[in-house]
Formats: structure tokens, C-alpha cells, sequence
């Protein structure tokens, strides 16, 4: 029985490969890109971008001095 190769997901054209060995060349088939994630964590598609404090409850204006 061999041994999976984990399945990653490139993060500029989200295309699924497995991912090399060390030593082995580590960029995306597709595009080149050496930023990958697991293909275990989930794919979402991206929303506008929201400050941290407004995803918090918090106000995302500066607290006055």
C-alpha cells in the first residue's frame, strides 16, 4: 500500500495538484506559483474586503483621543 501525496491548491489559479517531493520543482503546473494551500481547507470564494474590527462587533473608525 503506498502513501498519499497531498492534494494542494495553487493560490493565484486555484488549480488542485499533488504536492511534490522535497527537491522536487514546487511551483504550480498551471502557473508557476510557489503559494499553495491544502486542498483540506476550503475554498471559498473571496467577498469584499472587510476591516478586522467590523468582522469583530467593533467600529472600524479609530477610537478618538
Amino acid at each position: 500500500m503506498g502513501v498519499e501525496k497531498e492534494q494542494v491548491r495553487c493560490v493565484e489559479c486555484r488549480h488542485e495538484y499533488e504536492l511534490p517531493a522535497i527537491g522536487e520543482e514546487m511551483g504550480c503546473p498551471d502557473c508557476g506559483s510557489v503559494s499553495w494551500v491544502s486542498t483540506r481547507i476550503p475554498a471559498f470564494a473571496p467577498g469584499p474586503a472587510t476591516p478586522a474590527a467590523a468582522r469583530l462587533g467593533g467600529s472600524a473608525e479609530p477610537t478618538p483621543r
